[in-house]
């Protein structure tokens, strides 16, 4: 993903739907609501959905249970048929022509600009939960046992990870200075060729991380908790609500969006998180956005949703 990595919660009518942001807690004071607008597409498919991402806002894949890909290509939405039935919990799409997915027993994907096709054998049998990747041939995935998964050129190389709870989410730049996030608060980071943890600001399970640059990112997971990363800077922020942030994206230092297990959205602007009062009827596992105006989301029973500023 370019600029996030979403969790697949799967542990745990084309109708417009108007939202106007109001404000509640936050860690500068609060600003005047902003009218934004989501709405509910109309679904291919009832499997749950895990993650998507975005190439343009003409070109949006989303993966699922029972190995479902959903491509949206500017008009429709479509499940491309595959001989797959392992659910698939995370993706990254590098370009339009080039694809990283992963899942259940460790099974990973790789799409080449016209089909996904089954990779071989990964060094893992872990389901995996989240990927990144910036090139064709330089990416991870991460998963269940503290799984840490590296592509090279063609090389799977299996990480020590001293830690055995599942790992959610993976960031890792050319500059090779990555981080990743896990159950019970777990924090790692990536430098010198190890990957070591470091010391959380939470003890609880985190789902989701999104980097805007190097360095800069922010890691969502339970109850509203928030971890800021700046640097070697690592600090607990929060959403005043008790759903899990099971997805999260960011654009830069002062713009984002957050999604919850319960179907919420939450926006945040120029240093304020706001509540829409969005509730749909299915939690929201993904987030992946064109630019500040356009976007997308997925999530259980089917879910897809589209973001346009009005």
């Amino acid at each position: 993903m370019r600029r996030k990595s979403g969790i697949t919660l799967k542990l745990l009518s084309a109708v417009g739907i108007g939202l106007i942001m109001s404000s509640f807690g936050c860690d500068n004071s609060q600003t005047a609501p902003t009218p934004v607008y989501w709405s509910l597409v109309q679904s291919p498919t009832d499997q749950h959905l895990h993650d998507i991402d975005a190439v343009s806002s003409t070109d949006v894949w989303i993966v699922g249970d029972y190995g479902n890909f959903v491509h949206f290509d500017g008009q429709d939405w479509a499940v491309k048929l595959t001989s797959f039935t392992n659910d698939v919990h995370c993706l990254d799409m590098v370009d339009a022509n080039h694809g990283w997915a992963g899942g259940n027993g460790g099974i990973v994907y790789h799409y080449d600009g016209a089909e996904w096709s089954r990779v071989g054998q990964t060094q893992t049998t872990d389901n995996l939960y989240g990927c990144h990747f910036t090139s064709d041939t330089q990416g991870w995935f991460v998963g269940d046992n503290g799984a840490i998964l590296q592509y090279d050129d063609g090389n799977w190389i299996l990480h020590q990870n001293q830690l055995k709870q599942p790992l959610t989410g993976v960031y890792v730049p050319p500059t090779g200075d990555g981080w990743a996030c896990g159950h019970g608060g777990v924090i790692l980071r990536y430098r010198g060729g190890e990957w070591k943890p470091v010391n959380s600001p939470t003890p609880s399970d985190l789902y989701a991380l999104s980097f805007f640059a190097p360095g800069e990112g922010w890691i969502s997971g339970n109850g509203g908790t928030l971890v800021r990363l700046s640097g070697s800077s690592i600090a607990s922020k929060s959403i005043e609500t008790n759903q899990l942030l099971s997805a999260i994206w960011f654009f830069d230092a002062t713009n984002g969006w957050a999604g919850t297990d319960k179907g919420s959205l939450f926006q945040y602007s120029g240093g304020v998180w706001t509540n829409g009062g969005y509730k749909h009827r299915a939690g929201i596992n993904g987030l992946a956005f064109v630019d500040r105006n356009r976007g997308f989301a997925c999530g259980r029973g089917g879910t897809i949703l589209k973001y346009e500023y009005k």
